[in-house]
Parts: structure tokens; sequence; C-alpha cells
């Protein structure tokens, strides 16, 4: 979800038993299936073991760790529909997630935590650990957006504790450009298969195993709204975003594609929510050519545009359209091993495929009180006030629900409701008053009962 211009990225703290080091078992679309584990296979096949890192196209997790389910609703808040741990055995690579700093501790959390808290840190890097242990052929990337720039120094202890430093990956030098990045095979065998960045407040003279995210990659546009009009042009760093600068993006980093869209809600009322689209995903993450905006030509151009293969490629919702699929044909292979596809719907799968819930957060509440806020408007309670009509009811209405929001979520939130309460705020005649506060709260209403009931698939 989208605040005005602030990313929403929700949280996942679970862990889940239901693998084991030497046999992988997942409930896929047909039921549990169970395999041996190919240590010849890297990242899901041999003939990418002596590739370079930079070579292969790495699947990514938008928000890896904010879900969407059954157990919350399908709170909007989520990118995703399944955990950490179904996502690294469906073949995602590249796990993206917000940091927020809580009390002096960090905490993913979507925008807020009081939108959508995903518990501590450290306790997605255990599953994270944990499902490497199991996988010793496996190289994974994690890449944490440090909403609050908390200082390195704070952050390193958790990774230090939970044993991922143990397996990070430390660049021969900084900034490494594409073209010296090492193979998966070597990595392994130097026993470095986590690759770690962070989008602000790095130190890699002090933490060399720690990188910043901008020295090594570059990004293109991620406020998506048009499936026909993704590019492979830089966005971020700032000092070779454009087209006139991609030969310098393209020598000096890593390609980052991402690859989903935002649903714009609320525009009639002046409001910037932007909300992933769920309707979406299954069409522009598969290779379908009749889709405009489909991933498989999107890897396909950027392959044109840049001369050459590899990069991450960040999707939301990583179970529909078969993204999977599309970076397997781009990395050469249609065999994968060590893998079990994620599951399409929620019917007949375990709840450890998503427990624990996320919480979707305090703001939830306050939203499910905007559905019934019509009611506050009373008929024929009006008090002249010089050349205006006042309704009490509608003050209240203000007052009670849209200013708290404003109070909680300023500077981000305020932007949106502003417009909202000017039109609730308008000195109309009493019953142009009511219309127009009825008209708002029931297209809130309609809003919410949208993006937040259950998505029965």
């Amino acid at each position: 979800m989208f605040f005005k211009s602030l990313s929403l990225v929700p949280a996942l703290l679970t862990a889940t038993t239901l693998f084991t080091a030497s046999v992988l078992a997942l409930p896929g679309k047909n039921g549990l299936t169970k395999r041996a584990y190919d240590a010849t296979a890297c990242n899901n096949h041999p003939t990418l073991c002596n590739k370079k890192y930079s070579e292969i196209y790495h699947l990514g997790a938008h928000d890896s760790p904010f879900i969407r389910h059954p157990d919350n609703g399908y709170s909007v808040a989520g990118n995703q529909y399944f955990n950490v741990r179904a996502q690294l055995e469906g073949g995602v690579r590249l796990l993206q997630g917000q940091i927020h700093n809580e009390g002096g501790k960090p905490r993913l959390c979507h925008s807020e935590c009081l939108m959508m808290d995903g518990g501590k840190l450290e306790d997605y890097l255990v599953i994270v650990k944990k499902w490497m242990d199991e996988h010793p052929s496996d190289v994974v990337t994690m890449l944490w957006v440090n909403a609050d720039n908390m200082p390195v120094k704070d952050l390193e202890k958790y990774f230090v504790d939970t044993g991922i430093k143990d397996i990070a990956f430390v660049p021969s030098r900084p900034r490494l450009p594409p073209t010296e990045w090492p193979t998966l095979k070597q990595m392994i065998d130097k026993k470095q298969r986590l690759v770690l960045m962070l989008s602000s407040s790095t130190n890699e003279t002090a933490i060399p195993w720690i990188l910043d995210e901008f020295s090594y990659v570059f990004e293109t546009p991620f406020e998506n709204f048009d499936p026909a009009k993704f590019t492979c042009v830089a966005d971020r760093p700032g000092g070779v975003k454009g087209p006139e600068k991609l030969k310098e993006a393209v020598a000096s980093r890593i390609g980052f594609q991402n690859r989903f869209l935002y649903d714009k809600k609320l525009e009639e009322f002046g409001a910037q929510i932007y909300t992933p689209d769920p309707k979406l995903a299954p069409k522009i993450n598969s290779g379908d050519k009749t889709v405009p905006g489909n991933l498989g030509d999107g890897i396909e151009k950027c392959k044109k545009e840049w001369g050459r293969t590899g990069g991450y490629v960040l999707v939301d919702f990583a179970n529909e359209g078969n993204p999977i699929a599309v970076v397997d044909a781009a990395n050469g292979f249609k065999d994968p091993r060590n893998r079990v596809n994620l599951p399409i719907t929620f019917e007949n799968q375990p709840k450890s495929l998503w427990e624990p819930t996320p919480s979707a957060g305090e703001m939830s509440l306050l939203f499910d009180k905007l559905q019934d806020g019509r009611d506050e408007v009373k008929e024929n309670v009006v008090i002249p006030v010089k050349d205006k009509v006042v309704d009490p009811a509608k003050e209240k209405l203000k007052n009670e629900l849209l200013d708290p929001l404003s109070e909680v979520f300023n500077p981000v939130i305020t932007p949106i409701l502003n417009p909202i309460k000017d039109k609730l705020g308008e000195a109309k005649p009493v019953k142009e008053v009511q219309e127009n506060v009825k008209k708002v709260t029931e297209k809130l209403k309609n809003v919410w009962d949208d993006i937040f009931k259950a998505r029965k698939a």
C-alpha cells in the first residue's frame, strides 16, 4: 500500500516446522509432495552453479514479510499470500522488506506498525537462516528498506545473533561491478550464500557484509500503475537516473526490475492511497505474450536494453501467474530441482503456510469506524454560527474519526485526509451537508469493503 509517496511494507514473523533438512514437504496444488534434496543444483538447477551471481535472474517477493490471508481478513497491507518459508520453497531468492525503529529496536512494519505489525526482525531472520541451513546449495538475497535510517551498528547484532553474519557475502572490494561477482558455486563453497543489503545508513568499512544497496544495484521506477508503462531505465540512485545514464548504471550496478502495480483509491476526493493490485498480478506476473506488460516481455526488453542477462525481478503475489516459471526460462531451464510450487488458493492448505498472523493494526479499527460514520449524521440537528450552518454530528465525525487518523499518521496520512475533511467542512445548507457526509462515508465504506473483505479464490 502506498500513502502519498511512502511505500507500505507489511511484515512476517512466522516459522514453520513443515520441512526437514533432507526432505522438502509443502502442500502444493495437489497436496503434499516430497523430494530428496539435490545438492548439485544451485538455486534450483545445476546449470546455474558456474554462472556469476550477477548473470542470473533472481525472483523477488516485494514486501516478503507482509502477507494477506484468511486470518487477517486479506489485509490490504499485505503484498504476498504465503509466508517467507513458502516463498523460498517456491523459488523466491530475493526477500525484500522494511525495517522500522520501534523503541530503539528494529521491527518489521508496513509503513507504520499501526498499519501492519510483522513482529521482530530477528524472528524473520531465524526462519530464513534455518531454511538456508537445510538448503546448502542455495544463494539468497535480502534487501531491507531502512525506513527510519537506523544506524547499521544498531542493526548489526540482530544479524550476528541469528547467524546471518556467518553466511553473509563479503565482496572482494567495495562497489563491486557486475562483471566481478563470483559464481554461485564459489559463493556456496566459501559459505557466503546470503547477500545482505540495506537501503541506507551502511558502513562497509566497519561492517563489510552489510552492503549499501545503491552501490551495487540500480532500480527501475517503483510507482507503477499501468502495465504498459513498465520501463528498464534506472530511477534510483539519482546519480544514474534516466535514459541518458543507463549505460553507466548497467556498467556499475546489477539491474533491479520493480514489476508490481499499485491501484489508486479515493482519487475523486483528492486522496492518494495506493494499494497493491491483486487483480492484475496473475496476468503481469506471467509470460503470456497477449498481456501488455507481462513479465516475460519485461525481462526480454531489459535484457536487450541493458545488453546483458541477470538481475532482480520483484513482484507482488509471487504465487500468482507463475512468475518463477518465467524466471526459470530466462535462466535457461525448465526442469527445476529442490522446489515445490506455491499454492494458487488457500483451499485445503494448512495454516502453517501463513501463520502466525501479522497484525493488521489499530488503523484497521479506525477505518472500521468510518464504515459506520454515516450513522453519526443526525437528522435536523443544526446550530447557526455567524453566517455558517454547522452540523454537530458532522463535526463529531471529523473530530472523532478523521482527526485521530491524522494525529496517528501525521504527516503521512494528513495529505490524504485533508481533502476529505474539506469536503465535510464546506458550509452548506443542512440537507446538502447531510448528503455530502453520506456520500463521503458511503464511498469510504465501499472502498474499505473492496480492499479489506475476504478475497475468495
